[in-house]
């Protein structure tokens, strides 16, 4: 915190000090100029608040690319926006296991989209042996009431994953809230502004899901939600 200014600290001051001449009280010229000085202080540490403030929007700013907002990926995973922010997809990679688990967000990516759809389908390149498809099944949680065909939620396991920390993919398609995308590509953990036209053409592999495709798990995250209609 920034020292007082000693210039207003002196006015304040000298107003204390006419103050305690219409008292006609040395004890009172004390307290007001002990007052003086208060009020001098918190302004200058207010001022000193409103600078902070200022400089931290301007770093929102600046890492919002000028917008003056920043979505963050509220599950620590590479945020893949849909459209001119009309939706957000965030991937989540567990490497130990291979898992791979998506979460449906609408456009500040900061509630859930429920989905009417069983899955998603992937193509990922993690390795040099090519272009690998992915299932991603719905996640259902008796918490939230999402069921399949209903949920915001949808997850898959590959071996070609065991151990990545970083790949390339394609979101084959996805519709949400009616409006369908197609072939949106992306880069783990970056998202899809990285992404790189061409880096996995969807539709040109008609390799089958390797083995060690798996779908499942417990869904316990209750955060607010939208549905699809």
């Amino acid at each position: 915190m920034s020292s007082p200014d000693p210039r207003r600290v002196e006015l304040h001051s000298a107003a204390g000090r006419r103050l305690a001449a219409c008292f006609g009280s040395e004890r009172h010229g004390l307290c007001a100029a002990l007052l003086a000085l208060c009020v001098a202080w918190s302004t200058a540490c207010a001022e000193h608040g409103h600078g902070d403030q200022g400089e931290l929007q301007g770093k929102r700013a600046a890492a919002g690319g000028g917008h003056g907002h920043v979505h963050v990926a509220p599950h620590g995973g590479a945020l893949v926006v849909l459209g001119d922010d009309f939706a957000h997809v965030e991937f989540v990679l567990e490497p130990a296991t291979g898992t791979l688990t998506a979460y449906v967000l609408d456009g500040h990516a900061d509630r859930s989209l429920r989905l009417a759809t069983a899955g998603l389908e992937l193509q990922l390149l993690a390795s040099d042996e090519g272009p690998v498809r992915l299932s991603l099944a719905g996640r259902e949680s008796a918490l939230t009431g999402e069921v399949l065909g209903d949920t915001s939620e949808f997850v898959g396991r590959h071996a070609a994953l065991v151990g990545a920390e970083r790949f390339e993919g394609v979101l084959q398609s996805i519709t949400v809230k009616g409006q369908p995308f197609n072939t949106v590509r992306f880069r783990y953990p970056e998202g899809n502004a990285a992404a790189e036209p061409g880096a996995v053409e969807a539709g040109d592999h008609d390799e089958a899901p390797a083995d060690g495709d798996e779908a499942g798990g417990d869904h316990t995250d209750g955060q607010d939600q939208d549905r699809d209609p």
